[in-house]
């Protein structure tokens, strides 16, 4: 006859060994990140963009920690290039002005990130650049011009605030 005591630690022993088998194995970066509710999330925004033809907008601000922000972007990125190199013609292109905005508000993200300064994508100075021309035909293509500017701004300052990758260039704004 086995005591009570022997009885509890195979019970202990099976059970540990049963859990440890069943646990999750780490995967790669990639993997990892394709598992990620945040990752994901950014991924299939940005694909809905794609098909309706329009222009990126981070939307990080569905994530409560920085973390999450940040492999959100980094989702955004990687499905808005995958979905944009499917479907190339129809898509949108970053004009001089959001490359401008976008790389503003990469360098103040970073920068506040670095400084450790709250997260105040409002700080944007409007350095939006006038048309070819030289001015705007209606008061209509000045306000698009600096909608497109602050939108590219605010894509910038969320990607260098919570991104591990500052300074790398979005595809989008790099063409």
């Amino acid at each position: 006859m086995r005591s009570p005591m022997t009885l509890t630690m195979g019970l202990v022993a099976g059970l540990l060994i049963g859990i440890t088998v069943r646990a999750p194995r780490p995967g790669t970066p990639a993997t990892s990140g394709a598992m990620d509710a945040a990752s994901r999330d950014g991924s299939y925004l940005a694909k809905l963009d794609v098909e309706n033809a329009r222009k990126p907008r981070l939307a990080s601000g569905r994530w409560s920690a920085n973390s999450d922000r940040a492999r959100f972007i980094t989702g955004y990125e990687e499905g808005y290039q995958q979905a944009a190199e499917a479907r190339i013609a129809g898509l949108p292109k970053a004009d001089a002005n959001e490359k401008a905005g976008y790389q503003q508000g990469l360098s103040d993200g970073a920068a506040d990130q670095a400084a450790s300064q709250p997260f105040r994508p409002d700080k944007a100075k409007l350095h939006y650049m006038s048309p070819a021309g030289g001015s705007f035909q209606s008061g209509e293509d000045e306000i698009k011009y600096r909608q497109e500017y602050r939108y590219a701004y605010l894509n910038g300052y969320q990607e260098g605030y919570y991104s591990q990758q500052k300074g790398s260039l979005w595809s989008y704004y790099g063409k």
